[in-house]
């Protein structure tokens, strides 16, 4: 009986010897991490650092060269440092993880992450004496503002036509002009020209949108195109109406909405014959749209 039990015990260890060694040896899987470092303005290399764990200590290593590839072990923490020439005015705009850059990362200096095969971690530098422009203009009816929430003090408001420090995190919001908190109906937003996607690649429609400032830029937003809205049209004046917006359209001079009571509730002055009011800024129901002697009636729903 002795002898059986002293070889269940030894059976035992076996198994969990090897148990360990295959734990110990899936701990110690390498990775493929590449590591994408500023050579300019730099005033040291580049680290990367594994954490310890139990005996095994600290490693180090130096990233002395501009995407140098490593082999970590998969799924360790690993510390990513830079050491931007400070006194040459050049510090950390962003970090960029697979592509796409990490949010709020401008002016850190270091970024922890668990390897991963494939990873891709990029850092850019900037300088502490560029600024770039910021232009924006919001579609007729809407209005857009802009803050820098990279600014000393909080959130500060941007006027159009500014000059910004490069690497600040600037927040345009759009808006009904007669109302900041409404919403709008976005087609897409603008920049320079290019439509702003996201990590999908589909268009941005959010009344909002944030990014960090590499570039001059101008900000501009499209409306929903109202496409497929049935028009309601009384002596040529006719509406457009959507979930988010009335447009009138043939229109001369002032166009005014009206409620049942006669009341005016809003007035555009008409751009190329069109007036554009947020259905946001009314209550469900029958309204009287106005201009010059023509009236006709609209629901918004």
């Amino acid at each position: 009986m002795k002898k059986l039990s002293t070889y269940f015990l030894s059976g035992l260890f076996l198994l969990t010897g090897i148990l360990l060694s295959s734990v110990s040896t899936q701990a110690e899987e390498l990775v493929t991490v590449k590591f994408i470092t500023p050579t300019e303005g730099i005033s040291a290399p580049a680290r990367v650092s594994i954490e310890a764990t139990g005996d095994e200590p600290e490693r180090v290593f130096e990233a002395d060269a501009d995407g140098i590839t490593y082999h970590l072990p998969a799924g360790r923490e690993v510390w990513f440092e830079v050491f931007p020439d400070e006194e040459a005015g050049f510090f950390v705009s962003q970090w960029i993880m697979d592509g796409s850059p990490i949010a709020y990362s401008s002016y850190l200096t270091s970024y922890a992450s668990e390897a991963y095969e494939g990873m891709t971690l990029e850092v850019e530098f900037e300088r502490e004496d560029v600024f770039y422009t910021v232009e924006f203009e919001a579609p007729y009816g809407t209005m857009i503002r802009c803050v820098n929430r990279s600014a000393d003090g909080g959130d500060t408001p941007v006027e159009s036509g500014e000059k910004i420090a490069a690497a600040s995190n600037l927040l345009f919001m759009i808006s009904p002009e007669t109302n900041p908190d409404g919403e709008v109906a976005l087609k897409h937003w603008l920049i320079n020209g290019r439509v702003c996607v996201d990590g999908s690649d589909e268009p941005i429609t959010n009344n909002s949108i944030e990014f960090k400032l590499l570039e001059d830029v101008k900000v501009t937003a499209v409306l929903d195109d109202l496409s497929g809205v049935e028009a309601i049209s009384n002596e040529g004046l006719y509406c457009l109406v959507s979930e988010a917006m009335l447009k009138v359209c043939n229109a001369d001079g002032t166009v005014a909405v009206y409620d049942l009571l006669g009341k005016q509730l809003a007035a555009r002055i008409t751009e190329n014959g069109e007036a554009i009011f947020s259905t946001s800024d009314f209550m469900p129901g029958i309204y009287i749209v106005r201009n010059n002697n023509i009236s006709t009636k609209v629901i918004i729903r």
